[in-house]
């Protein structure tokens, strides 16, 4: 069965359907513009041919609750 968006809107609003609206993002890292950019050592390449050959990580915002993050 073919239905346009019309048909879509009536149905939800006669059923009093709402679309779910997604959070905003928050923005939690606002780089410096005067600060000079880090060397891609690896270049992009996170293969390594021998074990601690090249070590890698990564900086996490986790949601809580009350809408705020948690920095790891």
């Amino acid at each position: 069965m073919v239905v346009n968006r019309k048909r879509v809107e009536r149905l939800m609003r006669q059923h009093s359907i709402q679309g779910r609206r997604l959070k905003r993002r928050h923005r939690t890292t606002i780089p410096d513009p005067t600060s000079q950019a880090v060397p891609d050592l690896l270049r992009r390449n996170f293969t390594a041919s021998d074990l601690n050959r090249a070590w890698v990580g990564d900086i996490t915002y986790l949601p809580v609750a009350g809408g705020k993050f948690l920095y790891l």
